[in-house]
């Protein structure tokens, strides 16, 4: 989990400062050589199935107008 990560890096770093942390789409932690993002979804054998590409495209489609500012996510 990205948050946890991030929340104990900063600790070890002594920068941890507490409060509410917001994590969007554009958001992401490389750790080695993988990157992790820090809103997603996960498709594995357990549901891999029910997901069609069609979705998975339609929801990439929506993430990178979320992240450009076309579309803009209500915060409250």
């Amino acid at each position: 989990d990205v948050a946890v990560y991030l929340a104990i890096k900063a600790a070890v770093e002594g920068t941890f400062a507490g409060g509410i942390e917001v994590f969007g789409l554009d958001r992401t932690v490389t750790v080695g050589d993988t990157t992790y993002a820090g809103v997603g979804y996960a498709l594995d054998e357990y549901n891999e199935d029910l997901v069609s590409a069609e979705m998975v495209a339609k929801v990439e489609e929506a993430k990178a107008k979320i992240i450009s500012g076309e579309i803009v996510v209500p915060t409250e």
